[in-house]
């Protein structure tokens, strides 16, 4: 059998058919022989590496997907409903803290690098408005879009990422059930994903921008970029900002009134019981075998965390920092406490609201208001909505869902933590189910009025393979 990638297929042409039969049936002209003859010779089919950003950021989603769900609202609601349904999408993506949208044209006419931000919020902003089918459909083109770029690929990463293809290959269908897309998806953007899973064995890894073939790695199986190895994700080195607050209060007595917990005077003989004693020993029934604190406290409203990302486009070793704010006024505006991560062994909660960096003269450590946790382990504290399950994430969206946490008697729960605990930060979604925006939310006060939350697994790579 001749091989069609080397010049023996036009020589046994030439051999076998008169010229003109060669000419007029495969344009070879028997009496000329290209310079080209010997060169060697490849598939140029699997030449053409995916590329992320415009195959499917720019092509898939924002072409497709997007314009396909303005086009459903259109049909089922009218031109008014829809723009009606689109402003409050619009409101939604806007009070989630990661995405600039343009006031005037809205998610659906911004420029193409805000795009690449819209996959961020997109997934609770469209839900309740589309059939839930429409919403599985791009959740598995988002968790696709974030496997492919992770920068470990192992045999069950392969086995996720076809999962995340069949998924949405069958949920895609809604739109031409719906009469959307009823032509079908001959699209070659979309014919894309079909073959990913192959180029990364033969090639490697792919980036978030121009795909490249990364020969860095290999494993066993002789497949660049495959590797059954994975880096600690929820390790970081976290340090305070280089100068306290001014003028806020020193002593313990003082920070709570000042910041509004009456019970700091004893979370902080809590939290020094446990770093001195075992994780294991439990707290004493009296408070009189508590240390006691009485020493100077510093406030500080701010904190850099440096942490492994390899599979976002970081610095040096993959490694990337951030800062974690929170301080009263921001800018001269509203107060910004971000949210974060926190690790406490196997345990992954997240702290939202009124965090505060204390210092003292041999202990750092962090007190928080509004507590929420979402674990990876078997133990869940408070992590439900409604009437689903706390034990898993949401099977629409494949995020966790936390709510404030609250004690027996009403009160908050709140807790001194330290502040090696910290991951990074944590991006908060509200769960906005069927109702619209109110016109007095923004995101200033997003956090304060919504009670449930989707923790967005879609804010960055790390952030995916973190809370995945």
């Amino acid at each position: 059998m001749v091989d069609p990638w080397e010049y023996g297929l036009p020589t046994a042409l030439i051999e076998e058919l008169q010229a003109g039969a060669a000419w007029d049936e495969w344009g070879i002209d028997v009496n000329v022989v290209p310079f080209t003859k010997d060169f060697p010779r490849a598939d140029i089919c699997q030449l053409l590496a995916p590329d992320i950003l415009h195959q499917l950021v720019n092509g898939s989603f924002k072409d497709h997907l997007v314009e396909w769900v303005g086009k459903y609202l259109e049909l089922e609601y009218g031109k008014a409903g829809a723009k009606e349904r689109m402003m409050d999408i619009d409101c939604r993506a806007a009070i989630s803290r990661a995405v600039k949208i343009s006031r005037r044209m809205g998610i659906f006419a911004v420029d193409s690098s805000s795009y690449t931000g819209c996959l961020l919020v997109y997934l609770p902003a469209i839900e309740g408005h589309v059939p839930q089918d429409i919403v599985q459909t791009l959740r598995a083109f988002l968790e696709f879009c974030y496997i492919v770029r992770q920068n470990v690929i192992t045999d069950d990463t392969l086995k996720d990422l076809r999962n995340a293809l069949e998924c949405f290959h069958h949920y895609r269908e809604v739109f031409r059930d719906v009469g959307v897309q009823t032509e079908g998806f001959s699209l070659p953007r979309q014919h894309s994903l079909v073959h990913y899973e192959a180029l990364i064995c033969l090639f490697g890894l792919q980036t978030s921008g121009t795909s490249q073939h990364s020969n860095d790695v290999e494993d066993e199986d002789e497949h660049a970029g495959i590797i059954d190895e994975r880096p600690a994700l929820a390790h970081s080195d976290v340090k305070l900002a280089r100068c306290h607050a001014r003028g806020q209060a020193r002593s313990v007595p003082a920070l709570a009134i000042e910041l509004g917990i009456p019970t700091l005077s004893t979370l902080i003989p809590q939290f020094l019981y446990e770093q001195l004693n075992c994780e294991s020993t439990p707290l004493p029934a009296s408070a009189s075998h508590l240390p006691v604190f009485t020493g100077p406290l510093k406030v500080f409203h701010s904190a850099t965390t440096t942490f492994v990302s390899p599979s976002d486009l970081s610095g040096i070793g993959g490694m990337r920092w951030e800062t974690i704010h929170t301080i009263p006024v921001w800018h001269q505006g509203p107060a910004r406490y971000d949210t974060i991560f926190v690790s406490t062994d196997d345990t992954i909660f997240v702290s939202t609201d009124d965090t505060i960096f204390v210092s003292t003269d041999d202990t750092i450590f962090v007190s928080t208001d509004d507590t929420i946790f979402v674990s990876t382990d078997d133990t869940i504290f408070n992590v439900k909505h409604g009437d689903r399950s706390p034990d898993e994430p949401d099977e629409l969206t494949g995020m966790w869902m936390v709510r404030p946490s609250f004690m027996g008697n009403g009160s908050k729960n709140l807790s001194v933590i330290h502040l090696d605990s910290i991951v990074r930060s944590a991006h908060l979604l509200p769960i906005f189910g069927h109702e619209q925006v109110p016109r007095a939310v923004n995101f200033h006060n997003s956090l304060d009025i919504y009670r449930g939350f989707y923790v967005n697994r879609f804010a960055d790579y790390h952030a995916f393979e973190l809370a995945s």
